[in-house]
């Protein structure tokens, strides 16, 4: 039962933006890396929006029982009847309005700035066949295909950078970001600066496709206020305005 409690009190902190920068970084990669954490906070979403789904319906109900009222009230009262149904009426549009506006249409914004990547063929031998497989599947946006054939190859394979950043956009394609998130976070700490703040870049939309705003802010930050000329910082700067 304390649990329990201590679960809600962490997932209200997070969704309620009550949490430090770091609190909550650890919390989303905590979400990415922890099933049954994600299938229990998902569980307090859905009942939180159920809840806000039961409170419409109620002031809708309360509405449609002045309606039903209204044959009973005399003229004088009329003005009055009409007022308050406009009242209710702006009360129902204001929740609606603040309930699906508290974030931003972190779907859209992530089709319209993340592009996937062209990967070429690249022809040898049979390991670099196999992974022909996998790139020919990727041109096809096969990402099933992709991602099983990956799963297929040696070890090493599987492990180079090449191969890790094919996995991660296929995850990313394929609407499964919180998968892309961990790959990034690993490429981004083994290459030079450039790539560093491309990666930078897929982590920031990662966390935006997966509805994780601050954290995504926190990633294109980075971006900006790196020191090095980058045509990214421009997109990122451009990016973490709309989303605030």
């Amino acid at each position: 039962m304390d649990m329990e409690k201590n679960l809600d009190n962490l997932f209200s902190r997070y969704m309620s933006d009550s949490m430090s920068d770091e609190e909550r970084k650890d919390f989303d990669y905590k979400l990415t890396s922890d099933d049954n954490l994600k299938a229990e906070f998902d569980n307090y979403r859905i009942g939180m929006i159920a809840g806000r789904r039961i409170q419409y319906h109620e002031l809708k109900d309360k509405v449609g029982s002045i309606i039903k009222d209204e044959n009973k009230i005399n003229k004088s009262n009329r003005t009055k009847l009409i007022l308050g149904l406009v009242a209710a009426a702006a009360i129902i549009g204001l929740f609606f309005y603040f309930f699906t506006q508290q974030k931003p249409k972190t779907e859209q914004l992530f089709a319209q700035y993340y592009t996937t990547p062209p990967y070429g063929v690249q022809r040898g031998g049979d390991t670099e066949k196999n992974l022909d497989d996998a790139l020919i599947a990727y041109s096809e946006k096969n990402w099933i295909k992709v991602i099983s054939t990956i799963n297929q190859l040696p070890i090493d394979v599987q492990n180079d950078i090449y191969t890790q950043k094919l996995k991660a956009h296929t995850y990313m394609a394929s609407g499964q970001q919180e998968l892309a998130l961990p790959i990034f976070k690993k490429l981004a700490h083994n290459q030079r600066i450039n790539p560093q703040l491309e990666n930078y870049w897929h982590q920031g939309l990662a966390f935006l496709g997966n509805q994780q705003i601050d954290s995504s802010i926190y990633y294109f930050d980075k971006i900006v206020t790196s020191n090095i000329d980058h045509p990214l910082k421009s997109k990122a700067l451009e990016l973490m305005t709309k989303l605030k």
